[in-house]
């Protein structure tokens, strides 16, 4: 059962490929956002987010008024009739110096549980849906445990029907780096998120083994 299921996410996702219309999150920017052309880079801290990543295509980038706030970068997945996936990742710092780059950090945790928080009262996805923390673990991407993220995972009931969403967080190099993704497929979402997160982790720490 488990071969099918793969198999049948894989023929989604090829099915996904077709021109369609997008979703993106409910919250408008606080931002200046841009929209970078589609054969450049992205460079944002001496990182480069490519115009295609796991499956997804960018569509914005954002500088956040608030300096703390830093930037982000959308990607989606065209939507078409049966589903969407859109993913969002944050640079920030908050204004904290030193952010110590562990996983087991005492910032990191608080940055993950108040996120938690933020999602679970409406202030991520918007205020109209009932929002349930399904669970949160670690993300390791190398053997050593030295690198990965904190995550969560969510589900919102909506009037057209329900809706999925994971939280990854880490840091790096003194920064705060947050990814969503979110669909409302869970096969699809699920299998895009961990692809993504695992393709953002070889972004941030290419030199390992991930």
């Amino acid at each position: 059962m488990r071969r099918i299921g793969q198999i049948l996410c894989i023929s989604l996702l090829v099915l996904s490929l077709c021109a369609c219309a997008t979703s993106g999150f409910q919250q408008t920017p606080d931002g200046k956002v841009t929209r970078p052309s589609s054969t450049a880079e992205v460079k944002l801290f001496g990182l480069s987010f490519p115009y295609e990543l796991s499956k997804l295509q960018r569509t914005a980038v954002t500088e956040y008024t608030d300096p703390g706030r830093g930037y982000s970068v959308s990607y989606n997945l065209p939507e078409c009739q049966f589903f969407y996936v859109n993913a969002a990742i944050f640079l920030y710092d908050l204004g904290l110096k030193n952010l110590p780059d562990e996983l087991k950090s005492a910032p990191l945790a608080k940055e993950f549980d108040e996120e938690i928080q933020r999602v679970l009262v409406g202030k991520v996805f918007g205020p109209n849906d009932v929002d349930e923390l399904v669970h949160s673990n670690e993300l390791l991407l190398d053997n050593e445990g030295q690198r990965g993220f904190l995550t969560a995972f969510f589900t919102k009931n909506r009037t057209k029907g329900k809706f999925y969403a994971r939280l990854f967080l880490t840091v790096w190099q003194g920064r705060f780096v947050k990814l969503y993704v979110y669909g409302n497929d869970l096969m699809v979402m699920d299998y895009i998120s961990k692809k993504f997160a695992n393709d953002i982790g070889r972004i941030l720490w290419p030199e390992a083994k991930l």
